[in-house]
């Protein structure tokens, strides 16, 4: 449960709490509420029915794990406080002011409730759409990004200079080529991953000779992949 539907919870609770004192005790202090007709308890129960539906919509508006996708439905936390407050005063109104049917609370409760469902739902539909995407350019910038990562250790790992000066090398290549990638570059990108574990191998074994000849090929091969990155947008 996140801080913006906790943070709702409580407003919730509190407006119903509210609703209920309002409509209980001056009933209570007038007429009795042993001496009031049944349709005022069917208006009570169905405003709060109401109301906990208008929870649950909120619920899984706002109950979002994912950042981004939270940040987009943020607009939902106003759309249903909103709609809340509103109940909370159609619903005061209908139970109290004599000659209105509590029914007739009841049924606007249940059209504002279908209304911000649909405002609520329409609002949190961008918050989806661009958490999905933010989810699909994380799996396809994964590889480059994991290993410029790699490479920069890699540097520091260097026992020698030379090595470290080759594992430099890579990792400027890695660190501005274009880190989308797609199942076009997928060979490509298995020839960088089998000769980067050439260079991991230089450096562990602190060989200079092979650091050069794996720091050159990867070069190429980095290369070789950013052009057919331009190729294939």
């Amino acid at each position: 449960m996140n801080k913006y539907f906790k943070s709702y919870l409580i407003i919730w609770a509190i407006a119903v709490a509210i609703f209920n004192v309002v409509a209980l005790v001056p009933t209570q202090a007038i007429t009795g509420l042993d001496s009031v007709e049944g349709t005022f308890w069917i208006g009570l129960v169905f405003i709060n029915v109401a109301l906990i539906a208008q929870l649950l919509a909120s619920f899984v508006a706002l109950n979002e794990k994912n950042a981004t996708k939270l940040f987009y439905n943020l607009p939902v936390f106003f759309v249903s406080r909103t709609a809340l407050i509103f109940n909370i005063i159609v619903g005061v109104v209908c139970m109290l002011i004599p000659g209105i049917p509590e029914w007739l609370g009841a049924v606007i409760c249940f059209i504002v409730i279908g209304l911000s469902a649909i405002a609520v739902f329409k609002a949190k539909a961008p918050g989806d759409f661009i958490g999905e995407v933010d989810k699909r350019i994380k799996a396809q910038t994964i590889f480059i990004k994991s290993i410029t990562v790699s490479a920069q250790n890699l540097v520091s790992q260097a026992k020698s200079d030379d090595v470290r000066k080759e594992c430099r090398k890579v990792y400027e290549a890695l660190r501005y080529s274009d880190p989308m990638s797609n199942e076009g570059l997928t060979d490509v990108e298995n020839q960088i991953a089998s000769v980067y574990n050439e260079l991991v191998s230089a450096v562990e074994s602190d060989n200079v000779q092979l650091a050069a000849v794996s720091s050159n090929n990867l070069i190429g091969l980095i290369a070789a992949r950013n052009n057919r990155c331009k190729l294939l947008k």
